[in-house]
C-alpha cells in the first residue's frame, strides 16, 4: 500500500509539472545598460510602457529582468544627463548624445541599433536631462520566449 501512494504522489508530481509547462508563461525582458563616460553622463531611468500606459518600472537596473505582456506593442523612454560643461545649449546637449537600442531573442536580432529620438531636454544644475523614445512595433514579444534589451548612451564632445 505504501509504495501505491508514493507512486501516486510522484504521479501527481509530474502531472502538475507539466500542465504548469504547458501553460504559457508571458514574454521576459532582461534589459542591460551601457553607461557613456567617467565624467558623470549617465543613464539615469528608463521607463517601459505598454497601451495600458502603466510603466513596469521607473528606475531599471542592468541586468533586471521584467514580464511583459506578448503580442503588444511597447514604448521606451530612457532618461540621460549630460554633464553641463560639455555644451552650451540644449540644442547642443542634444547633437552630443546619442542612445541606441538593441533586441534580440536568443540569435534572432528584433531592433539592432535603432536609434532613439530626443523628446525633451532640460538644463537642470550642472548636468542637460535629455529623454529619448523608441517603439518596439514589429516582431512583438510572444509568450514563453525570452528577449534581451540593451541599451547604450554615448556623448560627443
Amino acid at each position: 500500500m505504501k509504495k501505491q501512494i508514493a507512486i501516486s504522489a510522484t504521479i501527481l508530481a509530474m502531472v502538475l509539472t507539466l500542465a504548469l509547462l504547458a501553460v504559457p508563461q508571458s514574454p521576459l525582458l532582461t534589459v542591460h545598460l551601457a553607461y557613456a563616460d567617467a565624467l558623470d553622463n549617465d543613464i539615469n531611468a528608463i521607463y517601459i510602457y505598454q497601451p495600458i500606459d502603466t510603466a513596469l518600472d521607473t528606475q531599471v537596473a542592468t541586468n533586471q529582468s521584467y514580464r511583459i505582456v506578448g503580442a503588444v506593442n511597447m514604448s521606451f523612454i530612457v532618461e540621460i544627463q549630460l554633464n553641463d560643461t560639455l555644451a552650451v545649449s540644449t540644442g547642443e546637449a542634444i547633437s552630443y548624445t546619442k542612445v541606441t537600442m538593441n533586441i534580440t531573442e536568443g540569435v534572432n536580432a528584433i531592433l539592432t541599433n535603432e536609434e532613439l529620438t530626443n523628446i525633451n531636454c532640460t538644463h537642470l544644475g550642472d548636468y542637460y536631462i535629455l529623454y529619448e523614445t523608441t517603439q518596439w512595433v514589429s516582431s512583438l514579444p510572444e509568450d514563453g520566449k525570452t528577449y534581451v534589451c540593451a541599451i547604450k548612451y554615448e556623448a560627443y564632445y
